[in-house]
């Protein structure tokens, strides 16, 4: 679970519906979004206009560019409480 208990800190429109997908789609614990409210700022961060890149951020700095994300969430399927009832099916980029 290691993964999901990893903190969101960061506030963009896209945000409330990735709350919705890591806590009721994906089942994360609520206590691993935090300042997940829009914000006319974006509060320092974002996605891209249509929300299709992102970038996930981790603990010393690390990073994964937008193009790898999917291949690092497929890596981690395990720790995902979804694909460890359904399982990984598939991923695409």
């Amino acid at each position: 679970m290691e993964l999901m208990e990893k903190k969101v800190y960061l506030n963009f429109s896209n945000w409330s519906y990735l709350k919705r997908i890591l806590c009721e789609e994906l089942g994360a614990p609520k206590s691993s979004t935090l300042k997940c409210e829009p914000k006319e700022d974006f509060g320092g961060a974002a996605f891209d206009g249509d929300g299709d890149r992102n970038m996930i951020l981790g603990q010393n700095g690390f990073f994964v560019t937008p193009s790898d994300s999917v291949a690092v969430i497929a890596d981690n399927a395990m720790c995902i409480p979804y694909f460890v009832k359904t399982g990984l099916k598939g991923v695409a980029r």
